[in-house]
């Protein structure tokens, strides 16, 4: 299953560095695997253990959700722009699916570190601060790498 994971969010970076849009269908089939998945567990395992990781991927992607549509909808009043898309707020969702709670934090945390560390050192190379400002840069490769790092842990 974290292959699976491993390999859609790999796509899903290439295609947001591409054309800055994270594809809703990639998302989708994400949560279909992720529910046949729990299926396959349910013939296998028993209903303790698909009931067990379907609730905690179900919370998990609810918590996700909230955290990051209410950043999106603040981050879009005060800065009057999408700092942070539909599109990132629904992979954090199939993230919080497959990770659940506790590990997806982790990779909202991480996220905002590593995205915020690579602006800093934007912004300290170039000159004009300004030059920054409106300028709109792919989100999924620091998710991807946040969920790699939350994986290992």
């Amino acid at each position: 299953m974290t292959v699976f994971l491993i390999l859609l969010l790999l796509y899903m970076s290439v295609t947001d560095i591409r054309t800055r849009r994270v594809p809703t269908e990639m998302i989708l089939a994400g949560a279909c695997f992720f529910y046949l998945y729990i299926f396959i567990l349910w013939n296998r395992e028993g209903y303790a253990a698909a009931r067990e990781m379907f609730t905690g991927g179900a919370a998990g992607a609810a918590v996700m959700f909230v955290i990051t549509f209410i950043a999106a909808v603040l981050t879009g009043m005060l800065i009057r722009g999408n700092a942070l898309g539909g599109g990132d707020v629904r992979l954090f969702s199939l993230i919080g699916l497959y990770l659940g709670l506790t590990k997806g934090l982790y990779v909202i945390f991480l996220t905002c570190s590593f995205a915020g560390a690579f602006m800093f050192i934007r912004m300290l190379r170039k000159k004009n601060r300004s030059a920054l400002s409106g300028r709109r840069f792919p989100l999924v490769p620091f998710i991807c790498l946040s969920c790699f790092t939350a994986m290992m842990f």
